[in-house]
């Protein structure tokens, strides 16, 4: 009996960890939240609030030295014909250097990558719980007179190859174009993160913004 004790034990022991082991505790939130876009030159950026990446489970996590990484998926959606005019993508890696006593973020979206340092998590918290003017690829064209969503899909610490091998190729090649052929418009009929139900993640966060109009292009002389 004894043995058959320390069996079951084991077992929901193993039923404990494994999940936290293999990144497969999933919690998908939902909000709707005010958002901004702009037109920065022949680009449109996309702004918004997103404290709730940092829950208390990232913040463990990176106290205790475990790198986390972030992925950010966002589409303008036209309202009436329910088609994506426009996405980007915004990744970054947010480690705990313990001896050094810093925060080391490598930021990637479709116009750059950069690595910054930060000193403290209030730090971190105030530069990455929102999203700031983040580039837009067009994939149709957005016309001012007409109503659009925002919608934004963050993904914390996937785990799945599929998602990361997805993220990559849209960040080295947005608008889906091969050479020799013509622009596929990958993301406006592929969202990046593909099938949802495939998604193993610390957590899901979703976000809708409120219908709006984009700013008109500034005519050119």
């Amino acid at each position: 009996m004894r043995g058959l004790r320390y069996i079951l034990a084991a077992l929901v022991l193993a039923l404990l960890i494994q999940p936290v082991a293999f990144g497969q505790v999933k919690t998908t939130q939902k909000f709707k939240r005010d958002m901004r876009i702009e037109r920065q030159g022949n680009r449109l950026v996309v702004s918004f609030d997103c404290p709730e990446v940092f829950s208390d489970r990232v913040r463990n996590r990176l106290s205790s030295g475990f790198t986390s990484r972030v992925v950010v998926e966002l589409q303008l959606i036209d309202r009436k014909r329910k088609t994506t005019m426009a996405q980007g993508v915004l990744v970054y890696n947010i480690r705990y250097e313990i001896w050094e006593e810093r925060f080391a973020v490598r930021v990637e979206d479709i116009s750059a990558r950069k690595d910054l340092q930060l000193r403290t998590m209030e730090e971190l918290v105030d530069k990455f719980g929102s999203i700031r003017n983040l580039p837009l690829m067009t994939l149709l064209e957005v016309a001012s007179d007409r109503k659009y969503q925002i919608s934004a899909q963050i993904v914390v610490n996937p785990v799945s190859p599929e998602l990361r091998k997805r993220v990559r190729r849209y960040l080295a090649n947005p608008n889906g174009h091969r050479p020799g052929t013509p622009p596929s418009f990958f993301g406006s009929f592929s969202p990046i993160s593909g099938d949802e139900k495939k998604i193993q993640a610390d957590a899901v966060l979703k976000y809708r913004s409120r219908p709006m109009k984009v700013p008109a292009a500034k005519k050119t002389e």
